[in-house]
């Protein structure tokens, strides 16, 4: 466990807040972008375009289920994967006010 962070919504909907940036492993998908904090659920949702940058990213990390949803692409990471040695598990990771956080690889649904 680390350090609680408090974080500024931009948005009481949803608990939205604002992120530095997205980053698979040591790839930075994208800049400056919203977020919504959400602990029940395992999408990723967005315009296609960021979404597409994130999933070729997260293919090199394990298999993927993903359907498309116009005009959102919608990924749900496989929870069956098989427990077998997999590059380090800090995937995705953002940043929100100038603080990294990661989500290890057996949180990811």
């Amino acid at each position: 466990m680390g350090d609680l962070t408090w974080v500024p919504l931009i948005a009481e909907t949803y608990w939205q807040i604002g992120m530095d940036e997205v980053r698979v492993g040591n790839q930075a998908i994208s800049g400056s972008v919203a977020g919504i904090v959400n602990t029940g659920t395992s999408l990723i949702v967005g315009p296609t375009e960021s979404v597409n940058k994130v999933n070729v990213c997260l293919i090199t990390y394990g298999k993927l289920y993903y359907r498309f949803m116009d005009p959102l692409l919608m990924i749900r990471i496989n929870p069956h994967l098989p427990p077998y040695p997999t590059p380090p598990p800090t995937i995705p990771a953002a940043t929100y006010s100038g603080n990294p956080f990661t989500r290890r690889r057996k949180f990811i649904l």
